[in-house]
């Protein structure tokens, strides 16, 4: 058996794609749970460079037979751990995993010689182990085949196991003590989409700790499971199921070890997370993945709230990434839930840029608003992050400015909305850093219901007015009438001089700290206002509105 494809990237998650001979291969807050140090990453990927390196430029030449191979690969080891660690990272580069002898059902290799699987270059897991086991007696370690089942390629989480054993791996003494290890789970994955396999390398499976591949590996000699406690197949079976990414993230279980959870029509989910982890989810049924407002990931917890639409059995996926940076989110935990009942609440839809920019819902935690002629909606914003917003009916921006983006307080953000007419609405929000060039990325998106009309919209608003963090405060609807006079009140901080022109007319507003505020007499046609910052003469426009017909 073999793993499956355990990343998420975007908009759509990679599901059915599963790894090599097991398949391994995102409302209330709760409480923020104890960070945790990540048990492996960059820092074993430079433990053993030289070594990798050395494995992955052997020439053809060195692979003729398994005796030259050896001799080849342990030539700058230094201890049994690094010639282990050679062999393994040779295997998981060169051979390919046989696609299509598993998919023909014949997982077993009986009679395959470690020769013929040198020659080949192809391998079901039997044929993995049997090389390696040969190797490894070769480079004069002590190595043993490992069979049992594996929660693998087209298992689906809390399945009994059912059949005789559908795996092989292996463990090697190394300093006085067996440790175990997966070549086959190592070297990449297989597609269900395409029936193919494909090469990725998944370092998690060199020496795991043994209580941690338990998870997804039952050896059929309890002995072989090397752990303090063994357990059996139902305790197995029970057990959420948990990726590499998951303990190489440093996640924890919180409040839900097991792999079955009963519900109503939600459920929340706490994880113990490190600092600066990212996560992600999804609710799946069957293998297909329903839509992304169905879970919520309050920013900076590793709390996962997850609603279903009906009764019945669904799958809870979880998806993880360290960092700030765009970039996969990796497949880090199934849960099987059985809902009692359903509901029509949603959140609201999440993009990758709301968790990565650190950005967080305060006003309103739902996905369906349900408005009058007017919406405010507050979300915590980091400073240095842009915000813009959008309204769109029938997947198309409405005319005119009917959204409004201010950033009333530190860390905050305003979003106001008028709309033109009843009806049904999406407000979707766009963000990226401020100093970043390029496109917004998308963040947010809301459905909205209006039960009345508030035509005119905001002041057309113009990118000074954003990066100075301006705030508006009056006059807030977008057209004014011409021969009005018309008070003007708004904060623009860092400003020497705020000015309304209207007409060819200026009219300064008078300052108090970073407040500015007085009256124009509004003419026929465009009214602006204009700031004068230090260290320039000139004046940047910051908003526009229309004369009013």
């Amino acid at each position: 058996m073999i793993p499956a494809n355990s990343a998420w990237r975007g908009p759509r998650v990679l599901a059915g794609r599963l790894p090599m001979a097991a398949m391994f291969l995102t409302a209330a807050l709760g409480a923020l749970l104890t960070a945790l140090p990540s048990r492996t990453g960059a820092a074993e990927a430079g433990r053993y460079a030289v070594i990798d390196r050395h494995a992955l430029a052997a020439p053809a030449s060195a692979a003729r037979s398994v005796d030259s191979l050896v001799a080849y690969l342990v030539r700058p080891a230094r201890t049994d751990e690094e010639k282990a660690r050679a062999l393994f990272r040779w295997i998981a580069e060169q051979i390919a995993y046989d696609a299509e002898r598993f998919f023909r059902g014949q997982v077993r290799s009986a009679g395959v010689t470690p020769e013929q699987v040198l020659h080949a270059r192809k391998a079901v897991c039997d044929g993995y182990a049997t090389l390696f086991e040969a190797m490894a007696r070769k480079a004069g370690l002590e190595a043993r085949k490992v069979t049992g089942h594996a929660r693998g390629f087209g298992y689906r989480v809390g399945q009994p196991l059912a059949g005789p054993a559908d795996h092989a791996w292996n463990a090697v003494r190394l300093g006085g003590r067996w440790r175990l290890l997966d070549a086959t789970w190592a070297a990449g994955y297989l597609d269900a989409a395409d029936r193919r396999f494909h090469r990725r390398f998944e370092p998690f499976f060199f020496l795991p700790a043994p209580d941690d591949l338990l998870y997804s590996h039952l050896p059929e000699d309890a002995r072989w499971q090397l752990g303090a406690r063994p357990i059996g197949p139902e305790t197995f079976v029970r057990r959420a199921l948990l990726r590499p990414a998951f303990f190489r993230l440093g996640l924890a279980l919180g409040d839900h070890p097991d792999a079955h959870i009963a519900a109503d029509d939600r459920v929340t989910v706490r994880l113990r997370t490190p600092a600066g982890l990212r996560l992600l989810a999804a609710v799946l049924q069957g293998e297909r993945e329903l839509g992304r407002d169905l879970t919520l990931i309050p920013a900076g917890t590793g709390t996962v709230q997850a609603v279903f639409p009906a009764p019945g059995d669904y799958v809870l996926r979880v998806y993880a990434r360290q960092g700030e940076a765009e970039g996969r989110y990796d497949w880090a935990l199934d849960y099987r839930v059985q809902a009692r009942a359903g509901t029509d609440f949603r959140f609201p839809r999440f993009g990758d840029a709301f968790y990565r920019l650190g950005l967080a819902t305060e006003s309103h935690t739902a996905g369906t608003i349900a408005a009058a002629e007017r919406l405010t909606v507050r979300l915590r914003v980091p400073a240095d992050v842009l915000l813009t917003a959008q309204l769109e009916q029938g997947e198309r921006p409405v005319p005119g400015t009917p959204v409004l983006v201010q950033r009333e307080a530190p860390g905050q953000a305003t979003v106001d909305v008028r709309f033109p007419a009843p009806g049904r609405y999406a407000l979707r929000l766009f963000a990226k850093p401020k100093r970043q060039a390029g496109p917004l990325a998308f963040a947010l998106d809301y459905a909205v219901v209006a039960s009345a009309a508030a035509p005119g919209g905001f002041p057309t608003v113009f990118t000074e007015f954003g990066t100075r963090g301006a705030v508006l405060h009056e006059p807030l609807q977008g057209e004014l009438a011409p021969g009005s006079q018309v008070r003007f009140r708004l904060r623009v901080p860092g400003a020497a001089k705020v000015a309304v022109v209207s007409g060819g007319t200026w009219f300064p507003l008078q300052r108090s700290g970073e407040e500015f505020a007085g009256a124009a007499t509004i003419q026929a046609g465009e009214t602006q206002v204009f700031a004068q910052f230090p260290g320039t003469s000139q004046y940047s426009g910051l908003l526009a509105y229309r004369g009013r017909r």
